[in-house]
C-alpha cells in the first residue's frame, strides 16, 4: 500500500511542484551548472543576489544541487574515498565503451591507460569546480 504525499495538492500544485522536482533534477548537469555558474558567483560577490527574483531564487536551488551533488569532496577521506572509485569505475567503463564502439580516445579522466593522472585530475576538480561552488555559498 502506496501513500501519495501530494495527495492534498491541487492539479496546478501537482504540476509546479512536478516541473519544479525536474528542474531540480536537471540542475545537477555540469553543463547547465557552467553555463549559469559565473553569473550566480558575480551576483553574490558584488552582493546584488536579490532573494525576491524567481530567476536568482531558481539559479540558487540549481547551484545548491549541484553543491549537493558533488557534496562526496567535503566528507571523511573513507567515504569520499569511496566516492571516487565508484565514480572513476563508472568512467572508466564509458571511456572503454567510446574507445571500443566508437572508435574515440577518451579524454584524460575516462581513460584507464591514463589512471596515473587521475589524482591531479582530481585535484584539479575539486579546485576548478568544488572549492569555488562551496567558497561563494559560505
Amino acid at each position: 500500500m502506496g501513500h501519495n504525499i501530494f495527495s492534498n495538492l491541487s492539479s496546478k500544485e501537482y504540476g509546479d511542484l512536478m516541473q519544479l522536482l525536474k528542474q531540480s533534477i536537471l540542475a545537477t548537469d555540469l553543463t547547465l551548472y557552467f553555463e549559469n555558474r559565473n553569473t550566480f558567483f558575480e551576483l553574490v560577490n558584488k552582493g546584488e543576489y536579490n532573494w525576491n527574483l524567481k530567476a536568482h531564487r531558481d539559479m540558487c536551488r540549481s547551484m545548491m544541487m549541484t553543491a549537493c551533488d558533488l557534496g562526496a569532496v567535503t566528507k571523511p577521506w573513507e567515504i569520499s574515498r569511496k566516492v571516487a572509485e565508484l565514480v572513476t569505475s563508472e568512467f572508466f567503463e564509458q571511456g572503454d565503451r567510446e574507445r571500443s564502439e566508437l572508435k574515440l580516445t577518451p579524454s584524460a579522466i575516462f581513460d584507464r591507460n591514463r589512471k596515473d593522472e587521475l589524482p591531479g585530475l582530481q585535484l584539479e576538480w575539486i579546485d576548478g569546480i568544488c572549492a569555488p561552488l562551496y567558497e561563494v555559498k559560505a
